[in-house]
């Protein structure tokens, strides 16, 4: 007969790898400082040293010096003057001449089909000059797409936080009204001859400690949502 399977609770998720642990205040201090650090320690606080010369990457090597290649260099003729220029009135202008001769390339197409070779290689270059103007702002929208990342971030893990700071309040205050509920006075002695105040009912009293227990547990349901969040 096969024996049971193990009922023990298994995580759904993986576990954090074991070098989280080496991410403290003091083992930062300690390498900020120079101080003595185990090697393992400084292995992982240490930031690498920045890449020179070249780097691989999808097996392919790249240069860490970007160097933009210009139309000349990919035997393209240029069609916008060198220098600064308005490059959205230039983009305007190539795309009006695009189309130009987009319909110049269906009159040829019509009247002269063998011709039609002329007119394609015309709209490549107009289209390879707007592509090359367009490349030209990456650099800028790299740098503001990664900005935006980065205060989305900060904006998310604040709200996250204050989320978190929130519940562990409210479960603070549950586990403090549970404590005082489940303390037991100490015993009093009571002059006989004044009449005692009745009692709470211990139907109310059980009936606020289940609230109270149901109010602990919703607490921390919220914390477990918004941490596997």
């Amino acid at each position: 007969m096969a024996a049971q399977g193990d009922t023990r609770p298994v995580s759904a998720f993986p576990h954090p790898p074991p070098y989280y642990t080496y991410f403290t205040d003091a083992n930062t201090a300690a390498v900020e400082n120079g101080n003595q650090a185990p090697d393992v320690v400084r292995r992982f606080l240490t930031p690498p040293e920045p890449i020179t010369g070249k780097y691989q990457i999808f097996g392919r090597w790249t240069d860490v010096q970007i160097q933009s290649t210009t139309l000349a260099d990919r035997n393209i003729k240029q069609l916008y003057p060198d220098g600064p220029i308005d490059r959205r009135k230039e983009l305007q202008s190539l795309n009006e001449s695009l189309l130009a001769n987009f319909v110049e390339l269906l009159d040829v197409l019509v009247r002269h089909p063998k011709d039609y070779a002329v007119k394609v290689a015309d709209i490549h270059t107009v289209l390879q000059n707007m592509h090359h103007l367009i490349n030209d702002y990456r650099p800028h929208q790299a740098r503001d797409t990664l900005q935006l990342m980065e205060e989305r971030q900060i904006r998310r893990r604040k709200a996250t936080t204050e989320e978190i700071n929130r519940a562990c309040d409210e479960v603070q205050t549950i586990l403090d009204s549970c404590k005082s509920l489940l303390m037991v006075p100490a015993p009093m002695t009571v002059d006989t001859t004044i009449q005692s105040q009745p009692e709470q009912p211990q139907q109310q009293q059980q009936l606020n400690r289940s609230e109270q227990v149901q109010a602990l547990l919703d607490a921390m349901k919220t914390i477990e949502s918004m941490t596997q969040t």
